[in-house]
């Protein structure tokens, strides 16, 4: 295990990418202050899938996330190409990504694949972004979206569990991603992004990922808590996949925040998680003693803003040890910087 472990954290470096949305900070336009309030409220309003949940009708669902990109790009087709441009924020682009990464945990779910596949998809989206002229990428939401459905078809072929090798697999896959995406694009279209984007990627296609390292750290718990920790985790795992805040951070990481932050709302102390740093740091040179601590932060504030209950998880009323150290049910609910999670005043959802 230790060796296994090693040569993950080795590969979480070559598979790391950049936060690539300063580049739009570098734009000479900027959005007037109240239509960005205005839009911003309009493009973030999605929520995030709950672990249980199946999209009922994903064709659907793609449909009204591109309709309004669509509609924009139609009503501009008498306009100048001066016109055509619009001036994408950060706050467009965290809200657009959000929509991309809520789609693919729905196909994720529909065809019951695992939601591992989703932190893949989205760690091959930022990587080409990070690697691309960021500016005229997000700009063209048509194509962002095109980025999205190939990235999402190429970890299912390549980690969904799906022998390719059988005639008409391949083309099946595709086909159904097309189907999904309402017929907007071709299977043509779908390949040539496809194509530029594993030339982008340098053909590294295997991420570890923090689901990855969460089943070797799982091992430090006692058997009798290890499927509660767990479970709690990978939800808190599954909610950082949305938040574009934590793109640049290391897998390990998340997985360390995350298992740290459920033994905690189980009532255990972070000695583990010391010991295992000093473990890590004699062995592996590994210093991220500051990164985790903010990890733990953020991914409290996300967990919070869900307004998700520890009883959903686990049964309370035979717990003695709970809530005594640190308890995330009492964190107060707020808005992060660039939360994907949209919690009004009353603690309900908002309305896509």
């Amino acid at each position: 295990m230790r060796e296994q472990l090693g040569t993950l954290l080795h590969l979480e470096v070559k598979y790391s990418t950049r936060d690539y949305l300063l580049d739009l900070t570098s734009q000479d336009e900027q959005c007037d202050s109240t239509t960005l309030q205005n839009r911003n409220c309009e493009e973030s309003g999605d929520r995030t899938i709950s672990k249980d949940e199946i999209a009922p009708s994903v064709e659907k669902s793609f449909e009204s996330a591109i309709a309004a990109t669509i509609a924009e790009e139609e009503s501009n087709n008498g306009a100048s190409e001066s016109a055509k441009i619009t001036v994408i924020t950060e706050q467009h682009a965290v809200a657009w990504r959000e929509k991309i990464c809520e789609w693919s945990y729905q196909v994720a779910d529909h065809f019951d694949l695992t939601r591992d596949l989703v932190y893949i998809a989205l760690n091959y989206v930022d990587r080409v972004c990070a690697a691309s002229d960021t500016v005229e990428l997000v700009r063209d939401k048509i194509r962002f979206q095109l980025l999205a459905m190939a990235s999402l078809c190429l970890a299912i072929k390549l980690h969904g569990g799906m022998d390719t090798h059988v005639p008409g697999a391949e083309a099946s896959i595709i086909e159904t991603i097309l189907e999904l995406g309402r017929g907007h694009f071709t299977a043509d279209q779908l390949r040539a992004m496809e194509l530029e984007a594993l030339q982008r990627l340098q053909w590294l296609l295997n991420p570890p990922t923090p689901q990855a390292f969460i089943s070797y750290f799982i091992e430090l718990f006692p058997v009798a808590e290890q499927a509660e920790i767990q479970e709690i985790a990978l939800y808190v795992i599954e909610l950082s996949v949305h938040d574009y805040y934590l793109i640049s951070t290391k897998p390990s990481v998340l997985a360390l925040a995350a298992l740290s932050n459920a033994a905690r709302m189980l009532g255990h102390s972070d000695a583990w998680l010391n010991d295992i740093r000093e473990d890590l740091l004699r062995f592996d040179g590994y210093e991220e003693a500051e990164n985790i601590e903010a990890c733990q932060d953020r991914l409290d504030r996300l967990y919070a803003n869900t307004g998700t209950k520890l009883e959903d998880f686990v049964d309370i009323s035979s717990r003695h040890n709970i809530g005594g150290h640190h308890h995330l049910d009492a964190i107060c609910r707020e808005h992060s910087p660039t939360s994907v999670i949209t919690i009004e005043n009353n603690n309900s959802t908002a309305s896509p």
